[in-house]
């Protein structure tokens, strides 16, 4: 959760240091540091979403509450523009896992697809989203985005 939320590089009020804390970042770990990390960010945020595992939904929550006062509209900053490239990621990636859950499920495909050349990955159905947990994402969501679209 600090490691999402350190790179959108917020401001923390008086209680932040005025110069950034110089740290090393392992080998493994530079892709957090790449400019389309936002939208590494929310893929890898909806896609570990499962009814199966409430723990990533709970993490996704925390995240977003986090983030939450950088959407309104009087909190602009350099910090912007990537909080909405991230909000519009998450958002995106919600609509399209949803949509292509439920074309595979009424097409009567249960089982696991891979994605290959056109055609989506689709989890089992075991860990597709249920509507209660859609529900409860554009819960959470809706807000931060009806508030972002007066930031700019």
């Amino acid at each position: 959760c600090d490691r999402i939320s350190s790179s959108f590089k917020l401001p923390l009020g008086a209680a932040a240091p005025q110069t950034p804390v110089e740290r090393r970042c392992p080998a493994p770990c530079y892709f957090l540091l790449r400019p389309d990390f936002a939208q590494l960010a929310a893929n890898f945020l909806i896609f570990s979403l499962s009814p199966r595992h409430p723990a990533a939904l709970n993490y996704l929550k925390r995240i977003l509450a986090i983030l939450k006062n950088y959407f309104h509209p009087s909190n602009t900053g350099r910090w912007s523009a990537n909080l909405a490239v991230f909000l519009g990621n998450i958002t995106a990636h919600l609509v399209g896992r949803v949509a292509n859950e439920r074309a595979a499920s009424r097409a009567g495909v249960m089982d696991r697809v891979l994605s290959d050349h056109g055609v989506p990955g689709v989890p089992p159905e075991e860990h597709r989203l249920d509507p209660t947990t859609v529900d409860t994402l554009v819960d959470i969501i809706l807000p931060l985005v009806q508030s972002g679209l007066h930031s700019y």
